[in-house]
């Protein structure tokens, strides 16, 4: 094999095996923003809509759709 052969299969492979890992990160960040987005959209629903939870009646500055998450 010559040594463009070499290099150039050792780039595909590098390439695919970036790719992949590529695409975990991407699956993974999806999954992670699909269970925020589910969280708000419960977190909402319990507070205004739910019978079970508080039954705010309106948004307003005191009682926004989502808290903010403070550190």
């Amino acid at each position: 094999m010559s040594r463009d052969d070499r290099m150039r299969t050792a780039s595909n492979s590098l390439r695919q095996r970036l790719m992949h890992l590529n695409d975990a990160t991407a699956n993974a960040i999806r999954g992670h923003i699909e269970c925020a987005v589910n969280n708000f959209i419960a977190n909402g629903r319990w507070r205004f809509i739910d019978g079970n939870g508080p039954k705010i009646e309106r948004v307003a500055e005191k009682e926004p759709i989502m808290w903010k998450y403070v550190n």
